[in-house]
């Protein structure tokens, strides 16, 4: 399976660095050079396509990416609902690093948060068993979501999931 992945549109809470988590905060309204972007990276998805399924979460903010992308019907599918951050959910992103710190980092399968990190690997592991009869899925999703899929594809486990970075409006394409 192909799976193209992009990271939802930012939000006013990612633009002050504030945890979203399963808060359904919508995205901002995309300016010139964002539509630009969009503009040029579905070019891009257009030459991986065709897709056999487009799939978002529950939460506005894939949806309304979907839409910016042109994929009018989306499905809906919540098993790519991101973290449950639990009490860090609206809350500034350092804090929760300050506070969880080296575990954050180097030992997020020991965290259990509104959910724990093994739970969200065990999410991401289900989705990819429930989609594997397709050769080419899109999705829009999330960050921590999204860094975990890359974690489990780069090294089979969560572990580096905190190591990296994924953008607000980037796409990654895994083989599975």
């Amino acid at each position: 399976m192909t799976l193209v992945a992009v990271r939802h549109l930012p939000t006013s809470w990612n633009r002050a660095g504030v945890i979203q988590g399963r808060n359904d905060i919508p995205i901002t309204p995309p300016d010139a050079e964002q539509r630009r972007h969009i503009r040029l990276m579905r070019e891009k998805l257009d030459q991986l396509g065709p897709f056999e399924i487009v799939l978002c979460s529950r939460l506005q903010r894939t949806r309304q990416t979907a839409l910016a992308y042109g994929y009018a019907q989306p499905a809906e599918e919540a098993l790519l609902d991101e973290f449950h951050f639990g009490p860090y959910e609206g809350t500034p992103k350092a804090g929760l690093e300050a506070d969880l710190g080296d575990a954050w980092f180097h030992r997020p399968e020991t965290l259990k948060l509104g959910e724990s990190i093994p739970e969200l690997e065990a999410r991401i592991r289900h989705f990819l068993a429930a989609y594997s009869q397709y050769d080419r899925v899109l999705l829009f999703g999330h960050g921590c979501w999204l860094r975990a899929l890359k974690a489990i594809h780069d090294s089979g486990q969560v572990r580096l999931m905190n190591q990296m970075a994924i953008e607000n409006n980037q796409f990654l394409i895994f083989t599975f």
